[in-house]
């Protein structure tokens, strides 16, 4: 039996076709990529015809014209670079395929779709989690309701990216592709600030997630969120008041003493403390593991504010307009995570994290 490489090196120069039945064919004569061989073969394999592609030079309109074969071999090699475990080929696979992405919009809608979708999932395992968002949105809004199992699939991808930096998927879209039991309860563990419920989802669902590799992603990640979300909570529970409930922003712009020194909104660490180990129903938790996530918490600007040791409190910015809150911004505003896009419409939409 011929090599596939030799196969590859065999076809004719001009046939579109036949690149892509040959490309096809080499993937499944390589049943166990894992292995060293085969992965040396595959990369072989593989960028022979990816290079023959992103190197054609006849013009838009023009045949024959292989363009359009470079989002299918860019698609695959992204796949088979997971599948072999081996994400040092992602930077350049890509890089190739983003010096032609003005051609993009020549490509089947198809290949247009899963380029998309695992150019996020690079982003979504380099740890970028906004880039990762953009890209796996795109693909979902690009793939067509034919073809319900591949939206799904792009859709698990997509609520775990955009998790990450805050924005939440409408219940009838999750419950729409039956990812409303995986989904639902960490989103509601996530707003109310619930340990517990975050992570019984997370236990329940370990290995759902972890055949996808996102337990760890998004068991790390998220559960920062729910410490944020437990802090904001408290400090809305104790916050000033006034008559009809609202909370008194005017308290903080009133002088406290002769110096006209204003109060500043706080926390102290027992109230923290008391919060987390009835949230976690943890009693173990110390003063010394509540400092290190309020530390955490200040250092990746989830929530703006200083600590001060000796006093063990948090000192935090003033609000000045009634229902924003300076010291917890937004999720996705924290360095290094952009704003993610939502989708246009109602049923295919994410929602601001409060």
């Amino acid at each position: 039996m011929r090599s596939a490489t030799a196969v590859i090196t065999m076809s004719p120069p001009n046939s579109e076709s036949l690149i892509l039945t040959l490309s096809c064919q080499a993937d499944a004569a390589m049943p166990d990529p894992r292995s060293i061989a085969r992965r040396e073969e595959l990369s072989i394999t593989l960028q022979r015809p990816y290079s023959m592609v992103l190197n054609e030079t006849t013009k838009p309109g023009e045949l024959p014209n292989r363009r359009g074969v470079i989002w299918f071999l860019a698609s695959n090699m992204l796949q088979l670079s997971f599948e072999i475990d081996n994400t040092n080929l992602l930077g350049t696979i890509v890089k190739g395929a983003e010096l032609r992405l003005d051609f993009l919009p020549e490509a089947p809608r198809a290949d247009q779709t899963m380029y998309h979708f695992w150019r996020g999932r690079g982003h979504l395992a380099a740890m970028r989690p906004a880039m990762a968002a953009k890209e796996l949105t795109q693909a979902f809004a690009l793939c067509t309701n034919e073809v319900p199992s591949t939206k799904r699939t792009i859709l698990i991808y997509a609520t775990a990216a955009c998790l990450i930096i805050g924005r939440f998927p409408t219940q009838p879209l999750l419950e729409h592709f039956g990812l409303s039991e995986q989904y639902s309860p960490i989103i509601m563990a996530i707003k109310k600030g619930d340990l517990t419920l975050f992570r019984t989802s997370m236990r329940r669902w370990r290995r759902w997630f972890g055949e996808r590799g996102l337990y760890l992603l998004l068991k790390e990640r998220l559960e920062v969120l729910v410490w944020r979300s437990l802090i904001r909570r408290l400090w809305l529970l104790v916050a000033p008041r006034t008559q009809d409930g609202a909370i008194d922003i005017s308290f903080y712009s009133k002088p406290i003493d002769s110096t006209n020194r204003k109060p500043s909104p706080s926390l102290s660490i027992d109230a923290i403390l008391a919060a987390i180990r009835w949230s976690s129903d943890d009693p173990s938790y110390t003063v010394i593991d509540v400092e290190s996530i309020v530390y955490s918490l200040i250092d990746q600007k989830y929530i703006l504010g200083l600590y001060d040791d000796r006093a063990q409190k948090i000192s935090m910015p003033r609000p000045t307009v009634e229902g924003v809150y300076p010291a917890f911004p937004p999720v996705a505003n924290a360095p290094l995570r952009e704003s993610a896009e939502t989708f246009d419409d109602d049923s295919h939409r994410f929602d601001n994290e409060t």
